[in-house]
């Protein structure tokens, strides 16, 4: 432990040997939720875009059309 508190202490850290329960700002919470939301987002769109692309390097123009429309059909009531 001790070699191991030594290395930190060298860089000018130090390593504490207790535990303590550090309470978490609101906003941070907040602000933690807004970036998984914004990677949940992004991931969808991401995934969406490379099944389009997927379907377009294939050649399949009738998967291409079905999934543009299956997309919309999904999409529409929550865009509206």
């Amino acid at each position: 432990w001790r070699d191991f508190q030594e290395t930190f202490e060298e860089g000018g850290l130090e390593v504490y040997q207790s535990r303590s329960l550090m309470e978490i700002p609101h906003q941070l919470e907040i602000e933690t939720v807004e970036e998984h939301n914004r990677l949940k987002m992004n991931e969808l769109f991401e995934r969406a875009r490379n099944r389009y692309y997927n379907f377009v390097d294939q050649g399949d123009i009738e998967e291409v059309k079905k999934f543009i429309e299956h997309l919309e059909e999904v999409l529409k009531p929550i865009l509206e």
